[in-house]
């Protein structure tokens, strides 16, 4: 379970997970804040491809908003990550608020 990592290479997040990954286009980020499970904004349902344990989650998931969300996650708060307004990815990182600002930094201007 350590081969997790999160780049922005060529105008995209390329997520890898110890079995699943994942990319998106930065310019079709909406939005970016953190989660604290079992709050209201957490999102994250049932496991749909992945591996759903007590305190580790990765993979795709239904998302309770709809459509499915590209977990990969501890136990703690994460970063839900919307892409064209809805929930898309759902991931945990060292520093939170590192993470979100790096992320929020790396959207093109014209795509904010």
């Amino acid at each position: 379970m350590k081969n997790r990592s999160v780049a922005i290479r060529d105008d995209e997040v390329i997520v890898k997970s110890t079995f699943y990954s994942t990319s998106i286009p930065l310019t079709n980020i909406s939005s970016i804040s953190t989660v604290v499970p079992g709050s209201p904004s957490d999102l994250v349902g049932m496991r749909v491809n992945g591996v759903g344990l007590p305190g580790f989650r990765s993979g795709w998931f239904d998302s309770k908003a709809g459509g499915r969300l590209f977990v990969d996650r501890v136990a703690g708060d994460y970063l839900s990550i919307f892409v064209n307004g809805k929930p898309r990815l759902a991931l945990q990182f060292s520093d939170n608020q590192s993470a979100a600002q790096i992320l929020s930094a790396a959207i093109p201007k014209e795509a904010k």
